[in-house]
């Protein structure tokens, strides 16, 4: 009952974002305010729900600007001539099966994606003198599809909630092949059991640690910081994107929620921010407030003036707290504002947005 109750609440504070949005759908109103949106955390949220539900040529344009930027984090080592590309395309094209048209719709997808072409070729440019060649633009919809769902994810897991995740180990046939192949070693069956044994989730906790383990694997795609705003305002006039505020703004919420993600995986899986001497690492004020959904600091500095104050500065610093005081201040019954505890005793299966708007515990 605990339980139901618990994922009630947390899914009705998401569909309060989701009716803000609704209330406005051009997102215009709210990004003329950005000012004063930057510095309510709970508003910016609302952007992501315009990037997960919205289809519109502003929103697939960012998706464009967020594609490009991903795009070029992506250094492969590319070894094939592209006559090798041609034979792969031909043998995948001639192919009967079904599954084989699947597999060579994503490897154009992919040569597309990771600029093969421009990479195994001399491709003639064009001049403004001479015509010249050039690379069709990928279809990215799959890509958007994905990235749409991991920022679905994103606002699920900074609520506690912890959904049912499909695993990507191999099969033990998948593993044959690959042997075969000469693209793994070391297989036989001791090694595929030990193999097996280390990728099933055998606890709560252990589960909740692949899905965080996961999720921080997939938002990579996603910039980190304001450092790379700079980045994003080059492929804004680069792909001609027409609003500079409403970039900022879904920029920004993405890097909001990414802050809020990390600042969990601090408190919730201490172990992953150790220092190089093994020591927990200490919580910037920044976080604190992160994790509590506060509208700024005044309400984290104001605890020091408080007889029953947990917080402890770090030795010369006002800005980090030592860690097990936060951690201590987190956790305690006495805090009015709400801290999101994983909802680790049970899992459930994945919600749609559609589902979260009509949810009824």
């Amino acid at each position: 009952m605990e339980f139901s109750n618990q994922l009630s609440k947390r899914v009705a504070d998401i569909k309060k974002y989701i009716d803000t949005y609704n209330e406005d759908e051009s997102m215009l109103d709210i990004s003329k305010d950005s000012n004063v949106l930057f510095n309510l955390n709970r508003k910016l949220y609302v952007p992501l729900i315009g990037l997960i539900s919205n289809n519109n040529e502003m929103t697939d344009g960012f998706w464009r600007l967020i594609y490009e930027w991903s795009s070029k984090l992506n250094n492969l080592r590319v070894n094939l001539s592209s006559s090798d590309l041609i034979t792969i395309l031909d043998t995948l094209s001639s192919s009967k099966k079904k599954e084989d048209k699947e597999v060579l719709k994503r490897f154009k997808t992919f040569i597309l994606t990771n600029s093969i072409i421009e990479k195994t070729s001399d491709l003639p440019r064009e001049e403004y003198y001479a015509p010249g060649l050039g690379v069709s633009i990928p279809d990215i919809s799959n890509f958007i599809d994905n990235a749409k769902d991991v920022l679905r994810r994103l606002l699920m897991h900074n609520h506690g909630i912890m959904e049912s995740y499909e695993s990507n180990s191999l099969s033990y046939e998948q593993i044959q092949k690959l042997t075969k192949y000469k693209l793994l070693k070391g297989f036989n069956k001791k090694t595929y059991e030990d193999y097996s044994k280390s990728h099933s989730p055998y606890d709560i906790g252990y589960i909740n640690f692949i899905n965080t383990e996961d999720l921080k694997n997939a938002i990579s795609i996603f910039p980190n910081d304001d450092e790379n705003w700079d980045e994003f305002i080059d492929l804004m006039f680069e792909q001609q994107y027409p609003s500079y505020d409403l970039a900022q703004l879904f920029f920004q919420s993405i890097v909001f929620a990414k802050k809020v993600f990390n600042a969990r995986e601090k408190l919730f899986i201490p172990s992953s921010h150790l220092d190089i001497a093994g020591e927990k690492n200490h919580f910037t004020l920044e976080e604190l407030k992160l994790l509590i959904n506060s509208k700024n600091l005044k309400t984290i500095r104001n605890e020091f003036f408080k007889n029953d104050n947990l917080l402890k500065y770090a030795a010369d610093s006002k800005d980090l707290i030592l860690f097990e005081s936060g951690q201590n201040w987190l956790h305690d019954n006495k805090r009015k504002q709400p801290l999101y505890e994983p909802l680790e005793r049970e899992i459930i299966k994945p919600l749609s947005m559609n589902q979260i708007e009509c949810y009824k515990a």
